[in-house]
């Protein structure tokens, strides 16, 4: 029959046999982990013809927000470090479609942020947000920290490095998706004059509130 289609707005990755974002990433669109393809029998004995589930995106998205799955099935947190690229690609025919990618073999995506979860408890801790200013500071923000509540740490911050390892969300952006603006000339951004009537009405109107 004909493949099915979905949408995933945020894709989950494990991290539990990839220590690196990219392969991450590529892994869970490859869908490497899937069931073998061929024919097999359902729970009631019925054979199924059961084939390799491949997700790419179909359109270039502006963003790419990558959640990393940190904790397991009994909610125990996964700390292990991963390598997170400055720049994430998708790959054409195994992240996004051909068509989307245009003449590129790749679309690349600058890393802008992350968010990192302080605690062990799934259910509970504090979250600390890293993005990046319009200059390419790195800021960190922390509402429990006002007094450095965005303040721009450096690269070379081991607490910085550290987190960046260990996040649980991570943001990155086209750079090169513009979003196109029409530049209008100065006669086209000033209103219509009114029409006589109009103009007739509003004469009446200010004579009557300001009468002379």
């Amino acid at each position: 029959g004909m493949p099915e289609e979905s949408q995933e707005p945020i894709p989950s990755l494990s991290i539990t046999d990839k220590k690196d974002l990219q392969d991450s990433l590529d892994k869970h669109h490859l869908n490497t982990d899937a069931t073998k393809c061929g024919i097999l029998k359902d729970a009631s004995g019925v054979d199924r013809n059961i084939t390799k589930e491949h997700t790419v995106y179909t359109k270039k998205p502006p963003y790419l927000i990558l959640h990393v799955k940190r904790f397991n099935n009994n909610s125990k947190k996964i700390s292990t470090p991963i390598t997170v690229p400055d720049k994430l690609e998708l790959k054409a025919d195994i992240n996004i479609s051909k068509e989307a990618a245009g003449d590129q073999s790749s679309v690349k995506y600058p890393l802008k942020g992350f968010i990192y979860h302080q605690g062990d408890s799934i259910h509970s801790g504090h979250y600390i947000t890293y993005m990046i200013d319009p200059d390419g500071n790195w800021r960190k923000y922390n509402n429990l920290d006002k007094d450095s509540y965005g303040t721009i740490v450096e690269k070379s911050d081991k607490e910085f490095s550290d987190r960046k390892k260990r996040a649980y969300l991570y943001l990155y952006k086209d750079d090169e998706n513009r979003v196109s603006t029409t530049h209008l000339d100065d006669s086209s951004k000033k209103a219509p004059p009114p029409t006589k009537a109009a103009q007739d009405k509003l004469d009446e109107a200010q004579k009557e509130r300001f009468p002379l």
